[in-house]
């Protein structure tokens, strides 16, 4: 018999264990989630200014479709603490950072949200890159349906967000766009923003399966305010 150890795991359990220890996991002290989850996202060093930017573009994004495909304002809370969230996983390795993202907000204490509100979070940072979400993914199949068509949905508009800042650096000043039979968005900024809109098309992906809806992305030209 061979016993084969995974030592990302143990590495990912000794990180979490250290964090416990020197409560960078807890929020105890927080008054409300938008303050617990910023304190556990400065605790592991998450880029405030990307977080941000890929927050303020999620809820851009949920408010152009929300009315439509009945979201209502707890979602919309998830939501923008995925995006402040999603990065995480760097705090452990940039290589599958997305799956450390998981864990790690699956085993923080985060004021104002349900346990099953946590693992929602935690799968929306999942999803936020790399692979769709499939049945054989134990964190996706054990949601029921419904919180699996709400990961789908969500998770599709914080894929596409964090496309939208793609070199991280909030090149997008405006997003504006209009819901009809396909999502059509409009970006402006200072420079050119190819990259931006090569990465929201790029990470359109999910948003276009879980909506029934096809993203348009276009950059305005002219001045910024």
């Amino acid at each position: 018999n061979i016993l084969r150890i995974n030592e990302r795991g143990i590495r990912e359990g000794l990180i979490l264990k250290g964090l416990s220890r020197h409560d960078l996991l807890a929020a105890s002290a927080a008054s409300n989630w938008r303050e617990a989850v910023e304190k556990l996202a400065h605790s592991c060093h998450v880029d405030m200014a990307h977080a941000e930017q890929t927050r303020r573009h999620a809820v851009i994004l949920f408010d152009m479709v929300a009315k439509r495909f009945a979201l209502g304002e707890r979602e919309r809370d998830l939501l923008e603490a995925a995006a402040i969230l999603h990065d995480i996983g760097y705090f452990i390795n940039y290589a599958k950072h997305h799956k450390h993202s998981y864990h790690l907000i699956r085993h923080a204490t985060l004021f104002d949200f349900s346990p099953r509100e946590k693992e929602l979070i935690a799968n929306l940072a999942r999803y936020h890159r790399k692979s769709l979400p499939k049945s054989r993914h134990e964190n996706y199949h054990r949601l029921s349906a419904d919180d699996q068509a709400l990961v789908m949905k969500l998770g599709g508009i914080l894929r596409l967000a964090d496309g939208l800042d793609r070199r991280r650096t909030q090149q997008v000043k405006t997003l504006t766009g209009r819901l009809g039979d396909i999502l059509d968005l409009s970006l402006t900024g200072e420079g050119g923003l190819a990259v931006e809109v090569h990465g929201g098309v790029s990470k359109a992906d999910l948003f276009e399966r879980a909506f029934a809806c096809p993203v348009h992305i276009a950059e305005m030209t002219g001045k910024v305010d």
